[in-house]
C-alpha cells in the first residue's frame, strides 16, 4: 500500500509535467499571493516559494478561452505523497465549471485558499517540498463537469452511470495503474489537446 500511494502521487506529477510540457490548451490563467501575518505579496507561479507555517496561500485561476468553459480541479500533492482536493466545485453552492469569456462580466475566475502547516496533527515535521496541481479540461456541453477528486488518496467513489471518455481514462491510468492497452510499459499515454495542467511548487521551511 505504501508503494502504491508513493506511485499514485509521482505519478499525477510525472502527468502533469508531460502535459505542461505538449502543445495542449492554454486557458488558464494563475496568480498566486501569500498572506503572512495579513501583509499580502504576490508570488511569482513559476518559481519556488519558501513558506513558513501559518502562511495563507491565494490561488486565481481565470478562463482566458473566450468561447469555451473550463472544468477545475485543484489537488494538492504533499512531501508524504497525500493528494488533497482543494477546489473541484466542493464548496457548497459552487461549481467547477469556469464559463467562457464571452458568457461572462469581467474575466470568469475562482479564487481559493490554503494554509500551510509545517507539523502534522501528530507534531511530526511536516516541512519539504510541496506542489499544487492544477487541472484545467475544456468542458463539453450536455455533460457534467469533469472532477477529480477521485485521485485523492482516501479515494471518493467514482461516479458512474455514463461512458468513460479519453480524458477520464488518462487520469485513470495514472492514478490507478490502468493499463489502457494502447501504451508500453513506463510510458504515459498521449493527453488530448484540450487538458491543461500547470504546476505550483512550494517548499514549506520547517518550525525554527
Amino acid at each position: 500500500e505504501t508503494l502504491a500511494r508513493i506511485g499514485k502521487s509521482l505519478n499525477i506529477l510525472r502527468l502533469a509535467a508531460a502535459v505542461h510540457a505538449g502543445a495542449n490548451a492554454r486557458n488558464l490563467g494563475v496568480t498566486v499571493e501569500l498572506d503572512r501575518g495579513g501583509v499580502r505579496v504576490p508570488l511569482e507561479a513559476a518559481k519556488v516559494a519558501s513558506l513558513v507555517d501559518n502562511d495563507r496561500v491565494l490561488v486565481t485561476v481565470q478562463n482566458r478561452n473566450p468561447s469555451v468553459a473550463i472544468d477545475l480541479t485543484a489537488l494538492y500533492v504533499d512531501r508524504r505523497y497525500g493528494v488533497t482536493a482543494l477546489w473541484a466545485g466542493s464548496v457548497e453552492g459552487t461549481s467547477s465549471r469556469l464559463p467562457a469569456q464571452s458568457n461572462s462580466v469581467g474575466t470568469p475566475q475562482h479564487t481559493f485558499a490554503f494554509r500551510i502547516a509545517s507539523r502534522d496533527a501528530a507534531g511530526n515535521d511536516a516541512s519539504g517540498l510541496e506542489r499544487l496541481v492544477l487541472i484545467g479540461v475544456e468542458a463539453v456541453s450536455g455533460r457534467r463537469p469533469y472532477d477529480f477528486r477521485h485521485l485523492q488518496q482516501e479515494r471518493l467513489e467514482v461516479q458512474r452511470g455514463h461512458a468513460r471518455d479519453e480524458v477520464e481514462s488518462l487520469f485513470d491510468q495514472a492514478g490507478f495503474g490502468i493499463d489502457g492497452g494502447g501504451s508500453q510499459r513506463g510510458q504515459l499515454p498521449l493527453a488530448p489537446l484540450r487538458l491543461q495542467m500547470e504546476v505550483l511548487s512550494f517548499k514549506v521551511l520547517p518550525v525554527e
